[in-house]
């Protein structure tokens, strides 16, 4: 099945007065057997690094294949995605040969799948190249359910509502972002691991003492002031919380998605 999306797509600051805006148009085609899951994170994976202008499906040479890719205009790499179930094997291989200043970005569907993956990557060589991005559990087989041949999609990136009171912003939770209408989640956590196995939960200045799953060691929590994020050395719209929504329009009627964007960590 062919898929063509009229994509405009926003990032937001709470400092910045005007949202950068960027259009497009995208056509993907589904490879034989492919979910549409699969689609709809490759669609995801697309908006978030909009700026790389990467392309999707396309070898540049090497033994693997990546879900999206991005080129310089001499033919470096820029930007590798995987998206969904990746085999440690090519992880490790893929880690090893982007090298260190490549943004090497594996998309999963929900929390819990990303962390999965991240306690499975504890030995291979760099898993400090392996950032791993997830979303509400729902949404991307949500967006997958609403996807049809010929789509207008409106999508914002910004901070997440919950962790703007967490890092003196001022601004409150809206209960109208969350991806469930009326139910007020839990900021997400991210765990990250250092060599000695301790994790810690980085939320919305709420405590926490409770492990992460499957780790040993303490556990503290911070805001995002206090951390050293990806962000500066990949690209803006991606950050340890992010929140993303979507207005999906197409013959199937109009869809309003919304869900928080976390990083996980081997």
């Amino acid at each position: 099945m062919k898929y063509t999306l009229n994509i405009t797509r926003k990032l937001l600051a709470p400092d910045a007065p005007d949202a950068l805006e960027m259009r497009t148009k995208l056509v993907l085609r589904a490879a034989p057997g492919e979910v549409t899951w699969h689609i709809a994170l490759k669609v995801l994976g697309y908006l978030l690094f909009m700026e790389y202008e990467p392309r999707i499906e396309e070898g540049i040479g090497w033994h693997y294949k990546p879900d999206l890719v991005s080129l310089d205009a001499e033919g470096r790499l820029r930007l590798w995605i995987d998206c969904g179930n990746i085999a440690v094997r090519k992880i490790d291989r893929v880690a090893q040969k982007v090298g260190a200043h490549v943004p090497f970005i594996i998309l999963r569907r929900t929390q819990r799948d990303a962390l999965l993956l991240a306690q499975s990557l504890g030995r291979m060589r760099f898993p400090e190249r392996v950032h791993i991005l997830s979303f509400d559990k729902g949404f991307v087989d949500a967006l997958a359910g609403a996807l049809d041949a010929t789509n207008h999609i409106r999508a914002a990136i910004g901070p997440h509502p919950e962790m703007l009171s967490g890092i003196g912003l001022g601004a409150q939770p809206d209960e109208h972002m969350h991806h469930k209408a009326g139910h007020k989640q839990k900021p997400p956590a991210v765990h990250t691991a250092g060599a000695t196995g301790t994790s810690r939960t980085l939320r919305a200045s709420r405590p926490d003492t409770t492990d992460s799953p499957g780790r040993t060691g303490t556990t503290s929590t911070t805001d995002m002031t206090d951390m050293t994020g990806i962000t500066g050395a990949m690209h803006p719209a991606v950050s340890q919380l992010r929140h993303i929504t979507l207005h999906l329009e197409n013959r199937k009627g109009d869809n309003a998605l919304a869900s928080a964007i976390t990083l996980q960590q081997p």
